[in-house]
C-alpha cells in the first residue's frame, strides 16, 4: 500500500467535503450577501464553471500522477532487464 499516495486521496476527499459543507452551512448567507452584489443569473452561470475548473485540475492531478506511477514501472523493468542481463547486480 502506497501510504502517501492514499493520504493525498483522503486529502482531496476531504477538502471536497469540506467545501460542500461550508456551501451547505452558510448557503442562505452566502445567497444573501451576494444578491446585492450580483445578478442571480451570474451566479448561475459562475457554479458549472467553478465545478469545470474543479474537474480540471482534479483530472490533471490523476494524469500526473498515473504518469509517475509509469515512470516508476519503466524503472523498475529496466532494473529487472538490468539484472537478468548481468550488466547489474542485484543488492
Amino acid at each position: 500500500m502506497n501510504w502517501r499516495r492514499s493520504l493525498f486521496r483522503l486529502w482531496i476527499v476531504g477538502a471536497a467535503l469540506f467545501v460542500i459543507a461550508v456551501a451547505f452551512i452558510d448557503y442562505r448567507d452566502i445567497t444573501q450577501r451576494f444578491d446585492d452584489a450580483w445578478v442571480w443569473e451570474d451566479i448561475v452561470l459562475d457554479i458549472p464553471l467553478a465545478v469545470f475548473i474543479l474537474a480540471a485540475s482534479l483530472g490533471a492531478v490523476v494524469v500526473i500522477e498515473n504518469q509517475r506511477a509509469v515512470e516508476l514501472l519503466e524503472q523498475k523493468r529496466l532494473a529487472e532487464t538490468l539484472e537478468e542481463t548481468g550488466i547489474v547486480q542485484a543488492k
